[in-house]
């Protein structure tokens, strides 16, 4: 069975694939045709799924240099079509000959015929040998032309398949291997004409390179641009071999497998055991020495308003710029994002940060009846302006009636019906929008109108910053927005007065009565720098936002690494090895199961307390059964949350153990403990509520007429070494969006750059609720870790001498996790 016949089997189900149909068709023109055309070939590789990079590369080589070089390509084709020719011409001589010997008779030397066919087959053979060789020396020589044109479809093959990665991302991202075919041969086009070759080269290859950012760039969301970018240039650069891949691969997965304390004020204890980590790398080693030797220079670096434009302290100044990225991962992940739009700014030029508005006159151009433009608007985007600039240039104005402008609100149903109909049948163009003008009182309506949009656009800003800005997430969405504006309508249509001057800002008051371009000049003239004061955030509001988008981005580079482009881990059974080590460690500290029989005999009074204890044991109990029988079950192919995240599974095992340890210690004597670590329990509502039940009992209080009340100490957990005649003292508590301070006892602005801060140990006991104090005190909700939402624990009264509405609008918060 010949290679054609194969292929007649390959099939899905009953239906042969379409694809094996193509390929059975090409395959038998090329096996009947040798002349069969390199550029139908070509066309057969664009379906996405046959091509592979190599391939690619080899297309487009071939393109570019028909572009560039058309007497290159077409010498190479007459070539080709001249090689194949002596093929088969030798062939049928052979054919020939051995036909003719295999059916002569007697001597073959006596056959004139035969003895003179023979010479002349050797002579034809000998000249086509001599050409042969002539055209190899000639390929040889063309090819050495079109090799140089080869970086140029190098960098265009590599950056298809980066783009081809954005899927990873979100699906929506599929790129057209057709569409970027047109998009490579623009690019070419387009490029500035250089004479000198090695200057054309370069060109061409940042002309492609550009081309395919903006076309690209234009499609993602916003969210998604620094990846891609980010992903591009490291891409570039491991093939230019710019930068080390053992480097990049730390820069992205960046695995901090122990926790160490620092030694330094101005870096916390995860900055440290990353700085920890980094040092274990023979580039970095010593890292750790000279931050706490010279801890004077590193503070002014790390504190530095932009530390990724500073010099690095000492000899570390001299590192390449992957090196910097990833002591400024470790020291101020925060400022990531921004470094890494310096890196591509240094590597690949400034024009590849700078942020660029959507061309639509370009857009437009490119677009055709058979290849049209989708704009997908995000809430908040107006494109008017834009559309109008468009419009006016190809003769599409209000003037000339081929644009019509319809505002959308209560009667205006049957003008844009009128408007669609009208512009239907003459080619116009109709826009459908903002409301300003609906309302009898347009001036009082287009003022609070405005308030409304600036209302909103904070809202949806918050959701920025996370579980501080919104402890539960809500979208927030243009559709909210209209009901304010109908309900704004109503409320001016029915009562005759209204509101005064308003200031939105500090320093931004509501506007006067304008036009929509009016207010397009105010905005742009009058608003102030977008800040988390405006939100009514501590500026510590956004190095949180900063560090998780930081960490977020890092993480889908990871994901969007081209398979085995990157790899740090140890093959085989050195793997294993560590995987095995690891959890031999585990099981080894693994504590062991409380008794609860001999725990319970130790105290026969069931207090709130002691069932609480209780309670915590035999959770814990299930806890450690279920580790110990998954670990001993573990199948490296199947678990592998140890490997993809050594730091911080030893992070959760060593908060296991602590646990462990308090239990153990409160199970001697069944004793409530002098300060409880209300962070050890897995569920701290219940001990909160035995403080009550423990009081109510004592004083004869009705439960559900009580409170607890807090009072936050001066002293630390090593201060006390007895717990309180009634309550408890607890520790453990961190505040976020603001800080304790102990002098004036009151909730104050948080340090800059301070994310959380310690509180000192609180003293919470339980009251009847109209004894409760709530003048100048803070509502101040209690979280189980950052992510707050469903993780609300309980509400702490905590004084305070400002207005309680700062604090809410800050996002103050205790949790009991950082």
């Amino acid at each position: 069975m010949d290679e054609f016949e194969k292929f007649q089997y390959i099939r899905i189900g009953d239906k042969e694939c379409e694809f094996n149909k193509n390929f059975r068709l090409i395959l038998h023109t090329k096996l009947a045709n040798p002349h069969y055309k390199p550029e139908l070939q070509a066309q057969t590789t664009l379906l996405n799924f046959t091509v592979t990079e190599d391939g690619l590369e080899a297309q487009l080589l071939a393109e570019v240099v028909s572009i560039e070089r058309p007497d290159l390509e077409k010498l190479k084709l007459v070539l080709t079509k001249h090689q194949n020719d002596f093929k088969i011409e030798l062939k049928y001589l052979e054919d020939d000959l051995l036909l003719r010997l295999s059916v002569a008779e007697g001597s073959f030397l006596d056959d004139t015929k035969l003895v003179e066919r023979l010479e002349m087959t050797k002579a034809t053979a000998a000249e086509i040998e001599r050409k042969v060789i002539e055209a190899k020396e000639n390929e040889r020589k063309i090819n050495e032309a079109r090799e140089c044109y080869r970086p140029v479809a190098a960098r265009a093959s590599l950056l298809y398949f980066v783009i081809n990665d954005l899927r990873k991302i979100n699906p929506i991202y599929q790129f057209s291997l057709k569409a970027f075919n047109v998009l490579f041969h623009r690019a070419i086009a387009q490029a500035d004409k250089v004479e000198d070759m090695q200057g054309r080269i370069s060109v061409l290859t940042e002309s492609i390179t550009h081309a395919i950012f903006l076309y690209t760039s234009q499609a993602l969301f916003e969210k998604d641009k620094l990846t891609f970018l980010s992903q591009m240039a490291f891409q570039i650069l491991l093939r230019k071999k710019e930068i080390d891949p053992l480097e990049l691969d730390f820069l992205l997965r960046f695995t901090v497998e122990h926790t160490y304390l620092s030694p330094v004020d101005f870096l916390t204890t995860q900055s440290w055991s990353a700085i920890k980590a980094v040092a274990l790398m023979e580039e970095f080693r010593g890292i750790d020495r000279d931050v706490e030797g010279s801890a004077k220079q590193w503070r002014k670096w790390v504190e530095s308003e932009c530390p990724e434009k500073e010099k690095l302290p000492q000899e570390w100044k001299k590192k390449n710029l992957i090196q910097k990225l990833i002591i400024l991962r470790a020291m101020r992940p925060d400022r990531m994002t921004y470094a890494l739009r310096n890196f591509v700014q240094e590597k690949l030029g400034a024009k590849y940060v700078e942020r660029t508005r959507l061309d639509l006159v370009k857009a437009f151009e490119e677009s055709s009846p058979a290849a049209p433009v989708f704009f997908i608007l995000s809430p908040g985007v107006d494109a008017l302006k834009d559309l109008e600039i468009l419009g006016k240039r190809l003769g599409f104005t209000i003037d000339s009636g081929k644009f019509h402008n319809v505002s959308l609100g209560q009667g205006q149903e049957t003008v844009a019906e009128m408007a669609l109909e009208k512009a239907s049948k003459g080619g116009h163009w109709v826009i459908l929008q903002d409301t300003l003008e609906v309302c009898s009182k347009e001036q009082e309506f287009k003022s609070i109108l405005f308030s409304l949009c600036y209302f909103h656009a904070c809202v949806a800003g918050r959701l920025r910053f996370g579980p501080q800005g919104w402890s539960r997430s809500y979208p927030f969405n243009t559709g909210d927005l209209t009901i304010c504006a109908n309900v704004l309508y109503n409320y001016l249509e029915a009562n005759p007065n209204t509101e005064d001057e308003l200031m939105l800002a500090p320093g931004f008051a509501a506007p006067p009565n304008l036009d929509y371009s009016g207010y397009h000049q105010y905005i742009e003239e009058m608003l102030p720098p977008e800040s988390p004061a405006l939100y009514g955030l501590h500026p510590s509001a956004e190095i949180e936002f900063l560090t998780v988008m930081s960490n977020t981005l890092f993480r889908t580079l990871l994901e969007t690494q081209p398979r085995n482009a990157l790899s740090s881990e140890e093959p085989g059974q050195a793997t294993e090895d560590k995987v095995k080590n690891i959890l031999d460690d585990i099981l080894e500290k693994l504590p062991e199961e409380f008794n609860m029989a001999e725990i319970m005999q130790k105290n026969s009074n069931r207090s709130p307390y002691v069932l609480v204890c209780f309670q915590e044991c035999e959770r814990m109990n299930i806890l450690l059964r279920e580790m110990h029988a998954s670990l001993q079950q573990f199948d490296l192919g199947l678990k592998i949350p140890l490997i993809l995240f050594p730091g911080l599974s030893t992070f959760l095992f060593n908060d296991l153990l602590l646990r462990c340890r308090e239990l153990d210690t409160w199970t001697q004597d069944l004793t409530l403990p002098a300060v409880v670590w209300l962070s050890g329990f897995f569920n701290p509502q219940s001990f909160l509520t035995a403080i009550m039940q423990t009081i109510a009992r004592k004083n004869e209080w009705p439960l559900d007429k009580m409170c607890l009340t807090v009072d936050v100490t001066k002293k630390t957990k090593e201060d006390y070494g007895h717990p309180p005649r009634e309550g408890a003292y607890l520790h453990g508590l961190l505040m976020e969006g603001a800080r304790w301070d102990s002098q004036s006892g009151t909730i104050v602005e948080a340090r800059l750059k301070e994310l959380t801060s310690v509180m000192p140990v609180i003293f919470v006991k339980a009251i009847p609720t109209d004894r409760q104090e709530t003048t100048q005190t803070y509502e101040c909700p209690v979280y189980r870790t950052k992510m707050r939402g469903p993780n609300y624990v309980w509400t702490f009264r905590l004084k305070s001498k400002e207005k309680t509405a700062k604090w809410v609008l800050a996002g103050v918060a205790l949790l009991l996790e950082a």
